[in-house]
């Protein structure tokens, strides 16, 4: 969750995440952020860490997308891996699905898509907490 911002820097609690995968000082990362009608990608990097309470890091803000949302049913942030595959074209490609609703799934892929094309969604997920 965000803390603060300031300036081109946005500072959060350091998430489980984060010590498991062993982040360090100058990592990229990207944050995804769900406010209202529109959802927003931040890219930067770590900058620091404050390890005494309440523990936060410090992002240094490179870019940030802004995206309407169109969607008619709520989202709900999920973290799938994924793989999509053009409809018509033996092609896989490699994504996270970052959310998903009754009528559509928001991916991050590494590679260009086409928008508005039709394509096949394989999904791995499983279930190992239920949120209530």
């Amino acid at each position: 969750m965000i803390q603060k911002v300031e300036g081109q820097e946005l500072f959060f609690r350091i998430p489980e995440d984060f010590l498991k995968c062993n982040v360090l000082k100058g990592d990229a990362i990207s944050c995804h952020v769900m406010q209202g009608e529109y959802e927003y990608i931040i890219d930067g990097m770590i900058a620091e860490f404050d390890i005494t309470y309440p523990r936060l890091v410090q992002m240094l803000i490179k870019r940030i997308r802004r995206f309407k949302n169109n969607r008619k049913t709520k989202r709900y942030l999920v973290n799938f891996q994924s793989c999509f595959s053009p409809y018509g074209i033996d092609k896989k490609i490699y994504a996270i699905i970052k959310n998903i609703s009754l009528s559509g799934v928001c991916a991050v892929f590494r590679e260009e898509v086409e928008t508005e094309s039709l394509i096949n969604v394989f999904v791995s997920a499983s279930i190992e907490k239920a949120m209530v």
